[in-house]
C-alpha cells in the first residue's frame, strides 16, 4: 500500500500530498508507507503548534519519538538537550527539514530512544520533552540554563565497555551543497547534544543528521553548510572544526584518525 492509500476518502489527503512533495526523497526511501502516513498525520495535526512531540512506537527495547517544530539554527541541539535532560539515550535518529503549505520552514525529526523502564510510559516522556523544548524555543529558558541543571552535560558518564577509537572525517565530494562530517566514538548520554551544540557554536547549519548506535559505538553523520551557505572548504577551518568536535567528545586530538 502507498502512503495516500492510508488516507482514502479523507479530507487530509490533499494536505498529505503537499507534505510528501515537500519532504526530501531520502525521507521517503528511509521509511515505510505506514510510518510515513503516521508521521504525516502528526505533522498536519501539529501545524498550528510551534513544536510538538509524539510517541510513534513503544516497541521494546527502543521507542520512536517524532518532533515537529518551526525550523531554526540550533534546533537539533535544543531537542537533543531536552532528551538528555530526560535521561534518555538516542540510539538512532533521522533529521529532516521541509517547507510546509504555508511557506513556513519546519523540521520533522525522528528519534529512537532507550529510556529503561520509561519505554513503557512514553507519553510521560514525550510530554516532558515537549514542555522543555517549548520553553527553549519560546525563550522562556535558555539552553545554557538547561545545561546548568547538571543533567544534560553528563561528562564522564559512560557504561562500562571496551574502548572505542574516535574518528572524525570530512567529505566534500559526497553531497552537492554540504560538507559531510562523520564522527565515530564511544556512546554516552548527551553525546548528540554535545556534537550538535558544538557544530552550532562553530557557525554551521545542520541540514541532515543520521545517528546510528551499535553496542557502545556510535557513528553520527552530519550534513552541514556554512551559515552563509556552501561547504566548509578552507583547510584551516576544517582543522579548527576537527578540534571543536574532539573537544565536544572530550578526547585528545591525537586520538582522531581520518
Amino acid at each position: 500500500m502507498n502512503v495516500l492509500g492510508c488516507f482514502q476518502g479523507e479530507e487530509l489527503r490533499q494536505e498529505v500530498e503537499i507534505f510528501l512533495d515537500a519532504m526530501p526523497e531520502r525521507y521517503v526511501l528511509a521509511n515505510d508507507p505506514h510510518h510515513i502516513a503516521a508521521h504525516a498525520r502528526f505533522v498536519l495535526e501539529s501545524r498550528k503548534k510551534q513544536c510538538a512531540v509524539n510517541v510513534m512506537s513503544l516497541a521494546p527495547p527502543y521507542s520512536e519519538f517524532a518532533v515537529v517544530a518551526d525550523d531554526r539554527p540550533g534546533l537539533l541541539a535544543m531537542i537533543a538537550a531536552t532528551i538528555a535532560a530526560a535521561h534518555a539515550e538516542v540510539v538512532a535518529a533521522q533529521i529532516y527539514s521541509f517547507m510546509d503549505a504555508r511557506g513556513v520552514p519546519r523540521a520533522l525529526d525522528l528519534f529512537w530512544l532507550h529510556a529503561g523502564d520509561r519505554v513503557r510510559t512514553g507519553r510521560t516522556l514525550s510530554t516532558r520533552i515537549e514542555k522543555e523544548l517549548t520553553k527553549l524555543i519560546s525563550g522562556e529558558i535558555k539552553l545554557l540554563d538547561l545545561i546548568g541543571s547538571g543533567v544534560t552535560r553528563s561528562r564522564g558518564y559512560a557504561r562500562p565497555s571496551p574502548a572505542v577509537a574516535t574518528r572524525v572525517s570530512f567529505d566534500n565530494r559526497g553531497a552537492t551543497n554540504d560538507t559531510i562530517i562523520e564522527v565515530t566514538t564511544r556512546d554516552r548520554v548527551g553525546l548528540l547534544y554535545e556534537l550538535a551544540y558544538a557544530l552550532q557554536q562553530f557557525g554551521l547549519v545542520i541540514s541532515l543528521a543520521k545517528i546510528n548506535t551499535e553496542g557502545t559505538q556510535v557513528a553520527d553523520v552530519f550534513y552541514v553548510t556554512e551559515a552563509a551557505g556552501g561547504k566548509v572548504l578552507n583547510s584551516s577551518r576544517l582543522d579548527e572544526l576537527r578540534q571543536c568536535i574532539l573537544s565536544a567528545v572530550e578526547l585528545d586530538a591525537t586520538s582522531a584518525k581520518e
